[in-house]
Parts: C-alpha cells; sequence; structure tokens
C-alpha cells in the first residue's frame, strides 16, 4: 500500500510535463536471458574467435535497434557468446559489417572516451540490484575502457580494475573476446545470476542497438530493466590482491632556486573478505600519475568544483554517494578534500577503506591520515555510510563524517536520504524522486548549522522534467565535503521536450527551459535567478547540433567582489539578458568542431564569451585537440574607496591535448594549459604502460611558466617515475 500511495503522490509531476508518449511495459517474464556455459580450458585472448572454447558458448543473436529507430531489427547482426570457468567470465562477440575497412576506429588510449568510435558496451548487475553496475568496452582495435556504474546515473571512467579484451577485424566485419576475473569485480555471494547488457554501436552511420533493453528512456548508465546472465554456479571472488608501488620525484623550483630528489614506496592491499565484501588498505600513498584537473574560467563569486580522480576513492565511491547530489552544493562527502588542500597536494600516510553489501544493506566505512608538511598537521578524516536497499529499486541511508582536512576546527556531520526510483513508470518510463537532510556541527558554531532538500525527476526522452528545493542554514560547514553557498534558498526547474521526425535529414528536435533561483531565508528576498529559455535544438542522423538560447539573469550582490584584478562588481540590484547560439560537429568525423558564442548584457555592462573546440583524429594513434576560450567585459569605471578599477577585462583559457597511441597498451598524453587569470602556463605529459592488466609503469613530466606581458620564464619542473605491480592471491 505504502509503495502505491508514493506512486500515486509522484504521478501528478508527470502530468504536469505533459504526455507519457508510447511505452511498452517491461515485466519480469520479458526479461532476457542467456545461460552461460561452463568450460574446462579457457580461451586465448587475442580477439579472434577461434578455441574451440567458444564452440560450446551460449549464444545471444537477437538484437535491438535502440537509434534512430527504437524497435526496429537492425540492418547488421550482432551475436554475443557467454562461457565461464571457476575464476573468470569470458564474453566474445561478432559485429557483421558489410564494409569492414568503412569501421571507424580512431582511439588507442587505454580509458579514454571512444564515443567517435565504432565499439561494444558490456554492462553487469552483479548484485541484481537494479542500482549499480560495472562497465567494460572495446573497440574494434582493441582499444579497452572500463567505468563504475552508480545508481543508475553516474559513469566513472577513472575506475580501474584487472580484466583482458582485444578485438580483430575479419572481411565479415569484426570480433572482440573479454575476460574479467571474477575477483576483479563485487558480486552477491551465492548467486549464480547477474544482470547483463550488450550494446554495439556502429558509428558511421549513428546507430545503437543493444540486446535487452532497447527503450529510447535508457541510456549506458541504467542498469535497471536489463538482461540476464544465469548458470554462474561455483565461482571464486575471494582473495588478495597486493600492489606494492615506487615512485622517484625530481623537483626544481626555479623560483626559490631548490631542488629536491624524492623516493617513494607506496602499497595498496585488497582482500575481498567473500565476493560481495572488500577491505583496501593504502599505506605511504601518492597520485603523481593522477591525471592533471582541467584549468577553468569563473564569472561568479562562488568555488568552482573539481572531480575526483584518484583511484583509492574511486573503488565502491557508489556506496558513498549521498541523495544524487554530484558536482553541486551541499556535498556532505567530496573525497578531493582529502589530500589537496587549497590547491596544495598532501600525500596520504595510510587510508584504510571497508565496502560491501549482505542482502539488501550498503556499508562503507573510510579513514584516512595525511602527513605532516610544513606548518599543516596531521590530519585524521574519516567518513562512514549506511544505505538499505527497498522496493526495486529506490534506498534509505545515513551518512556520516568526522575530521577538518585543514586541521583548524573540530567538525562532524551527520545525513540522511532517501531516493526513490522507478524504471517501469507507466510503461518503460523512469521516475526518480530524492529527499534528504543534513547537519554539521563545528567547535566554532552553534546553531543553524542543517541542510535539507528534494527532488522530483522525469529523465526520459521525449520528455524531461526536473523540480528541485533545497535549502543551507548560515552555519552549516561541511568541512569534508563541497559547499559554496549557505543561508539560502535554492529552487530549480528544468523541461524539455523531444521530437523525432520522420525521414532521412533530422533525428531529434528538442525544445525547452532551465530557471534557478536563489533566495536569502529570512525572508525569501532574492539573491539571484536564472531562466534559461532554449526554443531549439536540433540533431541530424550524423550526429551533429545546432542549438539557441536566450538567458535572463538577476542578481543582488550585498558585498563588492572582484571578478578579476582589474574588475569589481559593487554592491546592488542588477538584471542582465544574453544570448546564445552553439554548432556541435559529430565527433564521429576526422575534424570536429565545436564554436559557441555568447553575447549580451552583464552586470551594469556587456560581455561576449566565445569557445571553441578543435578536434583532429587523423588516426588511431594521433588526437590532437585545442579548446579557447575568452570572456570579453566591459563593465566601466570602479572606485572601492581609494581602489579604482578600471572594469574592462578579458579572461583567456587555452588547453590544448596531443596524445599519441603507441599500441592499445602504450600512451603517451600532453595537456598544456594557459590562462592569463593566473598568467601561466602548465604542461603535463604522460606516458602510461601497461605491462599486463595491473602492472603499470608511469613517467609523468609536469612543468609551469610565468607567461605574462613581458616574459614567459620556468617556475618550476617536477619529473616523476613510477611503477605499480599487482600480486594476485
Amino acid at each position: 500500500m505504502g509503495w502505491q500511495l508514493i506512486r500515486i503522490l509522484l504521478y501528478g509531476f508527470c502530468i504536469w510535463t505533459g504526455a507519457f508518449g508510447s511505452a511498452t511495459p517491461v515485466s519480469a517474464d520479458d526479461t532476457a536471458r542467456v545461460r552461460a556455459e561452463r568450460i574446462d580450458v579457457a580461451p586465448v585472448i587475442d580477439g579472434v574467435l577461434d578455441d574451440a572454447a567458444w564452440q560450446s558458448a551460449a549464444r545471444i543473436t537477437r538484437f535491438t535497434e535502440v537509434e534512430p529507430s527504437e524497435g526496429a531489427v537492425p540492418a547488421e547482426r550482432t551475436e554475443i557468446w557467454v562461457m565461464y570457468d571457476a575464476t573468470t567470465l569470458y564474453i566474445g562477440m561478432r559485429a557483421y559489417d558489410p564494409d569492414p575497412s568503412a569501421l571507424i576506429a580512431k582511439q588507442m588510449t587505454h580509458d579514454a572516451s571512444m564515443v567517435s568510435d565504432d565499439r561494444i558496451n558490456l554492462n553487469f548487475d552483479t548484485f541484481l540490484d537494479d542500482r549499480n553496475g560495472y562497465f567494460f568496452q572495446v573497440n574494434p582495435i582493441g582499444t579497452r575502457s572500463e567505468a563504475l556504474i552508480e545508481n543508475n546515473e553516474n559513469f566513472r571512467r577513472e575506475w580501474d580494475t584487472i580484466w583482458y579484451a582485444d578485438a580483430a577485424i575479419d572481411d565479415q566485419g569484426w570480433t572482440a573476446e573479454f575476460a574479467i576475473p571474477f575477483q576483479s569485480v563485487n558480486f552477491a555471494p551465492g548467486g549464480s545470476t547477474w544482470g547483463f547488457e550488450a550494446e554495439r554501436i556502429m558509428r558511421r552511420k549513428n546507430v545503437k542497438s543493444r540486446w535487452a533493453n532497447y527503450s529510447h528512456n535508457r541510456s549506458v548508465t541504467d542498469i535497471a530493466g536489463i538482461g540476464r546472465i544465469d548458470g554462474l554456479n561455483d565461482i571464486k571472488g575471494t582473495g588478495f590482491d597486493l600492489k606494492p608501488s615506487f615512485s622517484g620525484t625530481y623537483v626544481r623550483d626555479r623560483v626559490g632556486r631548490d631542488s629536491d630528489r624524492l623516493g617513494r614506496p607506496g602499497l595498496d592491499v585488497f582482500y575481498r573478505f567473500n565476493p560481495a565484501i572488500t577491505g583496501s588498505l593504502t599505506l605511504n600513498t601518492d597520485f603523481s600519475d593522477a591525471p592533471v584537473d582541467e584549468r577553468q574560467t569563473n564569472l561568479t563569486r562562488f568555488a568552482l568544483f573539481f572531480p575526483e580522480t584518484r583511484d583509492f576513492f574511486l573503488q565502491d565511491s557508489s556506496i558513498f554517494q549521498f541523495a544524487g547530489l554530484q558536482n553541486e552544493n551541499g556535498l556532505p562527502f567530496f573525497s578531493r578534500r582529502i589530500g589537496i588542500l587549497s590547491g596544495r597536494v598532501l600525500d596520504i600516510d595510510a587510508g584504510l577503506k571497508f565496502t560491501g553489501r549482505s542482502g539488501p544493506l550498503n556499508f562503507g566505512v573510510l579513514h584516512t591520515m595525511t602527513e605532516r608538511k610544513g606548518s599543516q598537521d596531521e590530519t585524521r578524516l574519516s567518513v562512514g555510510r549506511l544505505q538499505l536497499n527497498v522496493g526495486q529499486e529506490s534506498t534509505v541511508g545515513l551518512i556520516a563524517t568526522e575530521g577538518d582536512p585543514a586541521g583548524v576546527i573540530s567538525n562532524n556531520l551527520i545525513g540522511a536520504d532517501f531516493r526513490y526510483r522507478d524504471s517501469s513508470f507507466a510503461g518503460s518510463h523512469i521516475l526518480k524522486a530524492d529527499f534528504w537532510f543534513q547537519r554539521s556541527q563545528s567547535s566554532h558554531t552553534s546553531g543553524r548549522e542543517a541542510a535539507f532538500g528534494a527532488k522530483l525527476e522525469y529523465p526520459n526522452d521525449r520528455i524531461r522534467g526536473v523540480l528541485s528545493f533545497s535549502e543551507f542554514q548560515e552555519n552549516f560547514n561541511p568541512t569534508l565535503g563541497f559547499v559554496n553557498q549557505v543561508g539560502i534558498r535554492q529552487y530549480y526547474n528544468e523541461f524539455r521536450y523531444r521530437w523525432r521526425p520522420r525521414g532521412h535529414v533530422l533525428r531529434t528536435i528538442d525544445t525547452g527551459f532551465v530557471a534557478s533561483i536563489v533566495t536569502d531565508r529570512d525572508a525569501n528576498r532574492l539573491g539571484s535567478s536564472e531562466v534559461t529559455l532554449k526554443p531549439l535544438e536540433i540533431a541530424n542522423h550524423a550526429g551533429d547540433k545546432l542549438s539557441l538560447s536566450f538567458i535572463a539573469a538577476q542578481e543582488h550582490i550585498d558585498t563588492a567582489f572582484q571578478l578579476s584584478a582589474d574588475s569589481l562588481v559593487l554592491p546592488g540590484d542588477y538584471r542582465f539578458e544574453q544570448f546564445s547560439i552553439k554548432l556541435d560537429t559529430a565527433n564521429s568525423r576526422p575534424v570536429r568542431l565545436i564554436l559557441e558564442s555568447r553575447w549580451g548584457e552583464f552586470y551594469d555592462g556587456r560581455i561576449v564569451r566565445t569557445d571553441a573546440t578543435v578536434e583532429l583524429r587523423p588516426s588511431s594513434r594521433l588526437f590532437l585537440s585545442l579548446f579557447v576560450q575568452q570572456n570579453d567585459a566591459r563593465l566601466g569605471v570602479r572606485f572601492d574607496g581609494s581602489t579604482r578599477f578600471k572594469g574592462d577585462f578579458t579572461q583567456r583559457l587555452v588547453r590544448m591535448d596531443l596524445n599519441v597511441g603507441i599500441t592499445a597498451d602504450l600512451s603517451w598524453t600532453n595537456r598544456i594549459q594557459y590562462d592569463n587569470i593566473s598568467d601561466s602556463i602548465g604542461l603535463n605529459s604522460r606516458v602510461r604502460w601497461e605491462i599486463e592488466s595491473g602492472n603499470e609503469f608511469f613517467l609523468v613530466w609536469n612543468q609551469g611558466w610565468v607567461a605574462d606581458a613581458n616574459r614567459v620564464a620556468p617556475t618550476a619542473t617536477q619529473a616523476t617515475a613510477k611503477i605499480g605491480w599487482t600480486y594476485r592471491y
């Protein structure tokens, strides 16, 4: 009765969004299934399906088109072969193609996005919880990528594990082989059935087809409603992974004329008590091999968000996710608070994590100790999370954190959340709702330390709608989380309607709007608002897009703040309007262009913002991209006491990537970034050699320069060599 009442209450939200559109209900009896065959002799993973073991594998031969025509029979056949032994799951794939020479495979860097390529994607729901899963991907030249899928929405490509795959092109199309050790993923002990989905993308025709779940409403991150692999009996998923590492670093400060040579041994230990519960220990850890952050410009008075990229924190990170909050104000736990303080990197002396699932209960505990560095004392930081699966896809949970990364105050936080999700609402539509509450407690404050919110979402293909509300009291302070504005109420509304016209020119036509309002808590006085009307976005069958937008904004400023060294925004009320046009060509093209221009009023002046991206894919071994962003603002002369601000400013950001794929396991990636806010240039050059899955060697060179109007001069150099080797028992 309770779940029926929730469905009835939420049904009115979908009436607000409009019609449901046609949909085919999916029942348990309709679920696609395959029974894996057990083998005694493992195949050689070389991409060619010529081993005798494949002759006895179970086969999937029926795929259904998702794009462009939902429910159609694909013009080109795809077959999936499934088998296993005591330690490993094996998946084979044959993708028929009448013109193998036209296959698109331009990516040869492990873990890079393959959106430009032909590819096969595999999803596994190893706990059959319709919430979380594992993603594995291969293109026709054997380039691999893996990711975590969290709560049917987050896609964590930064995650790595031990697995094997290869591919080969022949006169019938292309083939691929996957070997996924059971010890590399968590799964329900004693369970013989996993959720499974296979998705093929034929890039030059922009055609997507799947085995089980072919609804337009489902993306690659949707685990609910996928098919099943049965028959996985007596499989082994327990044991130790020991990964010692050693890094040698040379650091030279050219400004202070100082240099140093550092050697740092480290150790990561992973122990699976059973296939569902993992203990992780990291000692003397450094993250010198982690990808470098993308620089960002900031036209607001609030902090920017940068995502997590470090392996230790990504393992089982879905358990620590709270209320669907991702990169927004009010995250109770944000792992980048650990080991990164005001842009400075603090190595982790020790970290312990205990995560797992037991029946409907998900749990996680994380405790770290960061190094003492200069005036920064050693800090101990902890987070704990409990989450209970309720209903088919919903959860209720608790979170607690303790510690201040800066070591200045005593701080802790408690929070509770309820996440409702129904992927078979009114057929195959998705309906979601989130409700959450948090309260921090700091040694220097008392009272008004709470935050709470709710969100209702209808994230479907034809109609997408979102309504949300949140409130942050004045002293709310999650020191282990992310917050950039307190003492406010936030309101958010989003709506989009999509047409799929029949014909050979346009695939989709979208129209909609996004509106956000921020008020104070005392009298709901307006602090800021922004309404973006999106009257038109069109996409053709190749994937090219053109969109138009109109933005109307209001800001109430209580305290003057600087947008740049030369520009000041004074207290007052501001209204401004802007226009935007964006062209995005298909990423399957050898040359891709993304051009966006936004212009109009800005506070009491004007601004022109230009973003331009050029991507070149001349071959699978070479990728080049150039991104340029420029904000030209004219605000006029301002005075703040005795200080004169000329008002006009130009923000410029340039980012260039050059990636060289030598083999599918050896790559050289380079990123150089410049911005005139810091007047600096940064180069990150990274060689990654995956000697074998789990065994890696890195060479990383970071070089900085000061680049002002008068000179370009080196400031700091850091060169690191790091090797890590995994011993599995």
